[in-house]
């Protein structure tokens, strides 16, 4: 049985299964804070007008907000389709936290029959952002002065000479009576801080007054004053700007360390929150860790220490993995750029550094960056901050973009024979999984999809994109059946969560999604030459062709791809927009393009190669076809001999 509620309380959308009579579930997603709350009961409860009596309650955090799984007493509450409100009048929960009260309304059931049927309560509907913006530059910069009270006259001849529109501080060491708001009001800047006595210490300098001020991560308990976050005005709407002190973290074996991994969990929690409330979000401050070896002058030398350790690295990926994106990396830098030095050993003259300070920005604000660098100028000061300014320059003028998923991108679900199923807001199936066999290929069309295996047989060494994640179909048999690393761009993070809910999504290291818009994902400038395999798999709610399929986004695929490389993508072979494809991959990829059969509802995947050509008999081609259907379990025989029209000459395979 399916049960779907919408929530008055900061509520949208919320989904549960319950497969057995007697034990159905509602999941109800809550957008407000509700609190901490892990488990408990609820005394009274009214569904509809049948009185409840003691329902059990789950509940979790995931990138949607809060979720609350209500298990159901009496199985007799509700009919198929029938509309009602769930009104929680009392409750008693059993581990703190805030009760959660007022009215679920609009609480449907259904039957939960049939692959393409489609369940959202009527007026459900995800908020729809939009960023009209104006034209304008806005410049932010972030800064770990090691001491405001010392460093206070190299900050106002900074600002001086970089009229930026907001500076992050941290590490002012300084309480909060002793902030020198006077001076910083003559520089012409407002400001919002944190301050902390010897220790700590983190403020927001801007042109413009901040609103909505937040001090430290309100789900984690901590004395010391790390975070502050201020909305500013920009055009075509507000910016939420972080900046963040992150603990140094010490030793390894330290409990210094382990306290630095328990707040960056809570520090991604927070920020998958902000980014709900704020999609144009920044996040600026000293991280202390440096995100990867080209980020360490010696990371011989630092193998084994903070900054640079796995758990670090893999803590500042999840914060990727939330949809943001390191600004310094969107542009070409030079080699060794670093943003710390160390007091002793002469490293800053050998720049013997580490680059552990980072503008973070959100999807909606990538690509209006139009600049990040580090300026070494203030290292060079005497009496110095080991750490010098990271400054990022966004370009807001000009576009309309939009920033947040809309009703029709809303993903819902269904589930028939064993095969559970995901929707967007439509009839249309895109993507599914067998219940009892998550890794197995259902859909024929996803398995066309791996059909670049004839060509190439990836290593624990490549990389394989999926642009698109849909039920994470592509995702979970890659990760079981291959070591490549794996890289996900999906724009709705309402999609990530319920795969991860629902469809059994892979959480490992080597798996990362990114929350983009595919088009803008693939043409940053760190995803060139990335990638063995791309598999392309774009379609909205009409289903009638692929939503990114210009030119540009095709020529940006192609130089993302590495030197020996291949692209599958979904097409619709009856659809007007299949032609147009064909001509744009067969001009980017200079006509070495293979169509395999149409499959399904009319899908039609297409194979884009780049590389040398291949010259193998038929012998030889068919042979790599029966061990990728022996190693893999997929149709590859099949595949092989429905190309072979496509490209046999003289008896030969040339592609």
């Amino acid at each position: 049985m399916i049960w779907l509620a919408k929530g008055q309380q900061g509520g949208v959308v919320g989904f549960g299964v319950g497969a057995q009579k007697n034990d159905s579930i509602i999941q109800i997603h809550v957008e407000g804070n509700v609190g901490n709350l892990y488990g408990g009961f609820i005394s009274r409860c009214n569904c509809g007008n049948v009185p409840v009596v003691g329902l059990l309650v789950g509940f979790r955090r995931n990138e949607l907000g809060h979720t609350v799984n209500i298990g159901l007493a009496d199985d007799d509450i509700g009919r198929e389709n029938q509309i009602f409100d769930l009104d929680i009048q009392d409750q008693a929960f059993g581990q703190g936290g805030n009760n959660l009260a007022g009215c679920i309304h609009g609480l449907i059931v259904t039957d939960g029959v049939g692959c393409r049927r489609r369940y959202r309560p009527e007026n459900a509907t995800l908020e729809r952002f939009l960023d009209v913006q104006t034209g304008s530059t806005m410049k932010l910069a972030t800064w770990n002065v090691n001491s405001l009270k010392v460093r206070l006259p190299q900050v106002l001849d900074w600002l001086a000479a970089n009229p930026v529109d907001a500076l992050c501080l941290q590490e002012l060491k300084l309480p909060n009576d002793k902030f020198p708001v006077e001076a910083l009001a003559q520089a012409g800047y407002h400001a919002a801080w944190a301050g902390q006595k010897t220790y700590n210490g983190v403020a927001v300098l801007s042109r413009q007054p901040g609103t909505d001020v937040q001090v430290n991560l309100p789900n984690f308990e901590d004395p010391q004053q790390r975070v502050i976050a201020v909305t500013l005005p920009s055009a075509g709407g507000d910016i939420r700007v972080v900046s963040a002190y992150c603990p140094n973290g010490q030793a390894l074996d330290s409990e210094k360390f382990e306290y630095k991994l328990q707040w960056f969990a809570a520090f991604e929690a927070w920020l998958a929150d902000e980014l709900k409330r704020f999609p144009r979000l920044a996040v600026l401050g000293d991280y202390n860790i440096a995100p990867a070896d080209e980020d360490v002058h010696d990371p011989a030398k630092w193998a084994g220490q903070v900054h640079v350790s796995e758990p670090e690295r893999a803590a500042f990926r999840r914060l990727l993995s939330l949809g943001l994106t390191d600004a310094f990396r969107l542009f070409e830098q030079d080699e060794k750029s670093f943003s710390w030095w160390d007091y002793r050993q002469f490293a800053f003259r050998r720049n013997a550094g580490l680059r552990i300070d980072h503008v973070l920005l959100s999807a909606a604000l990538v690509p209006h960056c139009t600049a990040c660098s580090i300026d070494k100028t203030p290292r060079r000061n005497e009496q110095p901050s080991d750490h010098t300014p990271v400054v990022a320059t966004l370009d807001l003028g000009g576009m309309m973009h939009k920033a947040a998923p809309g009703p029709r991108d809303e993903p819902t679900l269904s589930e028939s024979d064993g095969i559970r199923y995901l929707h967007f807001d439509s009839v249309w199936v895109q993507g599914a999984m067998r219940v009892k066999k998550p890794d197995e290929l259902v859909l024929a069309y996803t398995q066309q999809m791996m059909a670049w295996l004839l060509f190439l047989e990836p290593s624990r060494k490549d990389t394989l994109g999926f642009l698109g994640l849909g039920a994470g179909s592509l995702l979970r048999f890659a990760h079981k059946h291959m070591q490549a690393r794996l890289c996900t761009a999906e724009w709705n993070p309402a999609v990530t969560a319920i795969c991860r809910a629902y469809f059994r999504l892979p959480e490992s290291k080597r798996s990362t999604i990114d929350h983009q818009d595919a088009a803008l994902w693939v043409r940053q400038p760190d995803q060139v030459g990335r990638f063995r395999a791309l598999m392309v798999d774009l379609y909205d709610a009409d289903a009638l062709g692929p939503v990114r399929d210009s030119l540009e986004f095709y020529q940006d695929c192609f130089h993302a791809l590495d030197d020996v490389g291949v692209m599958a993508v979904n097409l619709f072979g009856n659809h007007s927009s299949f032609a147009p494809n064909i001509e744009r991959l067969r001009e980017v990829f200079q006509g070495r393009v293979l169509e395999l059969p149409e499959i399904d509802e009319g899908n039609r995947i297409v194979l884009g190669l780049k590389g040398p050509l291949l010259d193998v008999s038929v012998a030889q081609f068919l042979d790599r076809a029966h061990q990728v259907e022996q190693v893999y379990g997929l149709p590859a025989v099949q595949w092989a001999r429905s190309l072979l029209s496509q490209l046999t000459q003289d008896a030969r395979v040339r592609v």
